[in-house]
């Protein structure tokens, strides 16, 4: 029951643009009226942190955002193996007396790996590739520190208008 209303809410951080994504982060990131900053204040820390202007952060808040659009690539990727391990296996561990955590250290596990080595690869190399998140939240900043080579390219390109050194990047 709700399973299709899980499934959908799961797909809603791949589905918004990654220009959306990014500025809808960078106003939860906002030091002074962002949602994250003021649960921190909530809470009693009494820290109000540069999420995007602090050279240490920035780059940990730009790969926040990364990782929660990715996650229902993950999601579904892990959700159709696990759809597709045969029943008997667990069977057969039902009759060999297995618990439940022996079930999914021995069985379980073992038969995800391969989908998991696969799909850390593909976000790895795809987060490489992403220019508007980055590009929407922070251009590069601060002090580079969020530049990668795929925003370096961009920036070279159309706001330097340099698309030779583009190109030569790029390749």
């Amino acid at each position: 029951k709700g399973r299709q209303f899980v499934r959908s809410v799961v797909l809603i951080p791949w589905v918004i643009p990654g220009v959306l994504a990014a500025g809808m982060w960078k106003w939860m990131y906002d030091p002074q009226m962002g949602v994250i900053n003021r649960i921190i204040s909530q809470i009693g820390l009494g820290i109000r942190p540069l999420w995007l202007s602090d050279p240490k952060l920035a780059i940990y808040s730009v790969l926040i955002v990364n990782i929660w659009k990715g996650f229902p690539f993950f999601a579904i990727m892990l959700l159709a193996r696990l759809q597709a391990i045969p029943e008997e296996i667990f069977e057969a561990g039902l009759v060999d007396g297995v618990g439940v955590w022996q079930k999914f250290r021995h069985l379980t596990l073992p038969l995800l790996l391969p989908t998991i080595y696969i799909c850390t690869l593909l976000r790895t190399i795809w987060a490489f590739n992403y220019v508007d998140i980055i590009y929407a939240m922070t251009g590069g900043g601060p002090a580079n520190t969020t530049q990668t080579m795929a925003t370096y390219t961009f920036l070279t390109a159309y706001t330097g208008l340099n698309f030779g050194k583009a190109s030569a990047l790029a390749l």
